[in-house]
């Protein structure tokens, strides 16, 4: 059976695991961040408490779907974009759709999203206040048996089907003006990203040290890797239903406590 989730552990791994991340993107075939992101994820990066794990500053894309799950592998990308389009770039994009041979094509737009890796808690949600702050309202904590990480999201995606059953839904000025409305989302996105930047500026060179934690953070902590624990039995099957209903009372209880934490 795993160990119990040991928050201090958290700081003593991160160097290792920043190291080892920021080596693994310098061999990448990419090499660099999206030129949009560039400046924010170097400057994350460089800082004491925080590393970037995955990024994408942002894309609007058309894709033909071959199977019901939109994954990469079942998708064939027909148009994909970092960047508001051109004049040029939109009579391109509309000649793709309309000479695309395919049963069903959607167009999306994904918004800026950022997984950034923080050394303790207390770094963890000053950032994550800044992100709030800066219009990601959607971001939230995720903590693993190693690591705190730090997912940075908006509600701005877009999704809509113009192919369906092999016909078209849409003329080409309805496309047109979905452009029009991808542009203005890209505006909206690459100024967030920017007050974004300049909000975490402040918190980037603190050297934010884990503060010793209250009675009252003790004790969710406590619950958290009760449940940590009542998961993994449950994962392996070793609990029984009996089990489960005693326990699930508690369980619900250490989320709750957990949240007050943030």
């Amino acid at each position: 059976m795993e160990s119990k989730l040991n928050l201090g552990n958290f700081s003593n791994l991160f160097d290792n695991l920043k190291s080892q991340q920021l080596n693994n993107v310098d061999a990448s075939r990419k090499s660099s961040f999206d030129a949009h992101i560039q400046s924010l994820c170097d400057k994350i990066n460089k800082s004491q408490n925080y590393f970037t794990t995955s990024s994408c500053s942002g894309r609007f894309m058309a894709f033909s779907q071959v199977d019901e799950k939109l994954v990469k592998k079942n998708c064939q990308w027909i148009y994909v974009s970092h960047d508001p389009l051109s004049e040029d770039d939109i009579e391109n994009f509309i000649d793709r759709i309309i000479n695309h041979k395919s049963p069903e094509i959607s167009i999306k737009f994904e918004p800026f999203i950022l997984h950034v890796c923080c050394r303790n808690l207390d770094a963890a949600k000053l950032m994550l206040e800044k992100a709030v702050a800066s219009g990601y309202r959607n971001s939230g904590l995720s903590l693993g048996s190693s690591k705190i990480i730090l997912a940075v999201r908006s509600t701005q995606n877009l999704e809509i089907p113009i192919v369906v059953g092999g016909n078209l839904l849409v003329d080409k000025k309805y496309l047109r003006c979905i452009c029009g409305l991808v542009g203005e989302k890209f505006s909206e996105n690459f100024e967030r990203i920017d007050r974004f930047l300049t909000n975490i500026e402040s918190c980037l060179d603190l050297n934010t040290q884990e503060r010793p934690k209250s009675k009252k953070e003790l004790k969710a902590l406590e619950r958290l890797n009760k449940k940590l624990m009542y998961d993994k039995l449950k994962s392996n099957g070793v609990l029984t239903r009996l089990d489960e209903k005693e326990s699930g009372h508690e369980s619900d209880n250490s989320f709750e406590e957990i949240e007050n934490l943030f």
